[in-house]
């Protein structure tokens, strides 16, 4: 085997030691914190152009929006019309104020984005998928970090 056949292939294996040996401290160190996604610490809730709803927490003292998360939208409803809504099993919805009057957003309770540590521009330094859409569990991974 010549060295140029075996630098490539021990290249690679020290980038799968390397990835195998972080992943475990860096999924330890900085998962979403499951009580600042609390919903009496939703301080808003905006439809986004990709048909998804960010709803923000603010922080214990109300005072900013910390933490965010996106849902999938189902279905959108005007408010007005409406006396009852039936929801299906992990479904919720959310009223919120529409330019012709409010409007109820019927979303996936769970997100599928979780986001941490806002900025001053509104958008979150840190950010989690959650495919399973299943609540924080730990089965989030870490798609976005500006730090």
């Amino acid at each position: 085997m010549t060295l140029k056949t075996f630098y490539p292939i021990l290249i690679t294996i020290l980038a799968l030691v390397a990835t195998v040996s972080l992943s475990p401290v860096l999924a330890c160190e900085q998962r979403p914190d499951q009580d600042a996604f609390r919903s009496e610490l939703t301080e808003d809730a905006n439809p986004q152009s990709n048909g998804m709803l960010l709803i923000g927490y603010a922080d214990a003292g109300g005072y900013r929006v910390t933490h965010i998360t996106y849902h999938r939208v189902v279905g959108t409803l005007q408010r007005s019309a409406l006396s009852t809504v039936a929801l299906a099993p992990g479904q919720m919805s959310v009223e919120v104020d529409g330019s012709l009057g409010p409007l109820l957003y019927v979303i996936i309770a769970a997100p599928l984005y979780y986001g941490t540590d806002i900025d001053s521009e509104g958008l979150p330094r840190r950010l989690w998928i959650d495919s399973e859409e299943d609540g924080l569990n730990g089965n989030e991974t870490l798609v976005f970090s500006a730090q």
